[in-house]
């Protein structure tokens, strides 16, 4: 099978995956909300070289926006998106309806999240990853992966899979990649899309203070470190939402310099939410 294969309902993917398994095959995911762009693509990339076959869903989650301003302005070039794909051998493309995802009987999953809900995304998004948790779950259902590929970019989605993954006892590998970025740092974003070239330049400042956090470790007092890198984005057109030191584990806030520590940003520029994050300390660092 070479040309790309589009299958928009639950039971035909099903009957597609059974198909490919029985062969032998092995299936990697890589779940998307669409408006590809290379950031996705290398996840794509990724997935097939671990995986005979590489399936990848394009769905806008309605359970996981707490704004409807920001779901109803989401990107959704599916026929763009499609041809992206069409680039690469043996390529499954899962485009359900709603209806699909969430039939009249579906039950959702409950999970104690404990500390990785605690802060950053969860309070600036109520509702957020519980609407993750139930839409990956359901693909993961419905497809059976063997391997599931996720970015970094998202990290505290992220922490929150990996440990879905392992409370439902699903037999997945799930596999972090490196963030993508834009020449000038800006991360990899579908929102990416509704900024002009000033509002790209604008929203190069996040970069800019993880990597002056990241140039800091250990040479600067933690707490000053952490207003100058706050006060870069206040003082420039960004709203900042929050700028944030936590254990990459448990996404608790840190006070110190410690290793693995994780600096995770959140900013408006204009209407478009950006986030970002970057290890500050290296896990292998002495303190």
């Amino acid at each position: 099978m070479g040309d790309l294969v589009v299958c928009e309902k639950v039971n035909e993917l099903r009957a597609l995956m059974s198909q490919l398994k029985a062969d032998g095959n092995m299936i990697s995911f890589v779940p998307t909300m669409g408006a590809l762009h290379h950031g996705h693509i290398s996840l794509v990339e990724q997935a097939a070289e671990i995986g005979d076959f590489v399936v990848v869903s394009i769905f806008v989650n309605p359970k996981q926006f707490n704004n409807q301003n920001d779901l109803l302005n989401y990107p959704r070039p599916i026929d763009e998106d499609l041809g992206k794909l069409s680039a690469h051998k043996n390529m499954i493309a899962f485009v359900p309806s709603e209806e699909e995802i969430y039939p009249a009987d579906f039950e959702g999953h409950i999970l104690d999240l404990g500390t990785l809900v605690k802060g950053q995304e969860a309070i600036s998004r109520p509702g957020h990853f519980e609407g993750v948790v139930n839409v990956v779950s359901r693909l993961f259902d419905i497809i059976e992966p063997d391997y599931a590929v996720f970015g970094e970019k998202d990290y505290q989605q992220l922490a929150i899979i990996k440990y879905m993954t392992k409370a439902l006892g699903y037999d997945i590998t799930i596999i972090g990649a490196d963030t993508i970025r834009e020449e000038t740092g800006l991360a990899s974003s579908s929102r990416n899309i509704r900024l002009n070239e000033e509002d790209r330049e604008k929203s190069t400042i996040l970069f800019k203070a993880l990597s002056y956090l990241k140039q800091e470790a250990f040479k600067t007092e933690f707490d000053l470190s952490l207003i100058r890198a706050r006060d870069m984005i206040k003082q420039s057109d960004l709203k900042l939402e929050y700028l944030d030191i936590i254990d990459p584990d448990t996404f608790e806030l840190v006070y110190d310099w410690i290793p693995g520590s994780r600096a995770c940003v959140a900013a408006n520029c204009g209407d478009v939410r950006l986030i970002d994050n970057l290890e500050v300390v290296p896990k292998g660092a002495f303190c």
